[in-house]
């Protein structure tokens, strides 16, 4: 896999590959896959399975894809409302309203979406939400993160800021954090190439085996295949 773009500041990456197979997985933002010299197939937690030139897939949904004989350009984008209701209103949703599907010819008005749309993350959001969210991307990367912290710098209850979190962001504050750890750790390899073992410890994760269990869980293959 080759990285193209990786911007947290932006919350925007971008990578190309081919011959791509991801498990059943699930990130807090949107992402798009477009084949440039083919079809790929995804798969929704329906079971359901579509051969595609392109998808966009919603932030949260799990999906799986399979990739064989095909190059693909893969973006992911943390402003998800809006590049999502953008590319909405001219694509057609599946029965699971979680991918919207496209083909070569739309391939085209779909990068003219991402190239004119802003680069400010979850800017529709709740206030309370984005100042946790701000607060969760400032932290020194190893710090202790808790509920109960989170919810004491934007005056909510834990029980509050859980239920709103999830109502704005579509996963749990605990399922988040993951993100924001992970994104730490991968910069620090890109930035410093330092091991993933390392980079992992030093944002927080336990251990190799707590970072690649959270990597597969967010991305579908670990990051040795993601990154050789």
């Amino acid at each position: 896999m080759t990285i193209k773009e990786f911007n947290p500041t932006a919350g925007r990456y971008a990578f190309s590959t081919c011959d791509l197979t991801a498990d059943f997985h699930a990130h807090p933002v949107l992402e798009i896959v477009t084949a440039t010299n083919g079809k790929f197939t995804i798969c929704g937690k329906n079971g359901i399975k579509t051969e595609t030139n392109g998808v966009c897939i919603k932030a949260n949904a799990t999906h799986a894809l399979h990739v064989e004989n095909v190059c693909t350009e893969i973006f992911m984008s943390e402003n998800s409302r809006e590049i999502w209701t953008q590319l909405a209103a001219f694509l057609p949703a599946n029965a699971e309203e979680n991918f919207l599907f496209f083909d070569e010819k739309e391939a085209v008005e779909v990068q003219n979406i991402l190239t004119t749309t802003g680069n400010s993350p979850y800017q529709n959001t709740d206030e309370r939400i984005k100042k946790t969210l701000d607060f969760l991307h400032t932290l020194p990367e190893n710090s202790a993160l808790t509920l109960k912290h989170l919810a004491s710098r934007v005056h909510l209850s834990p029980g509050r800021l859980s239920h709103l979190f999830k109502q704005e962001i579509g996963c749990s504050v605990q399922k988040y954090i993951p993100w924001v750890r992970m994104k730490g750790a991968i910069e620090m390899v890109l930035q410093e190439q330092i091991s993933f073992t390392d980079a992992a410890l030093e944002v927080g994760f336990y251990d190799s085996a707590h970072f690649s269990r959270h990597f597969k869980e967010l991305f579908g293959v670990s990051a040795s295949t993601a990154y050789k």
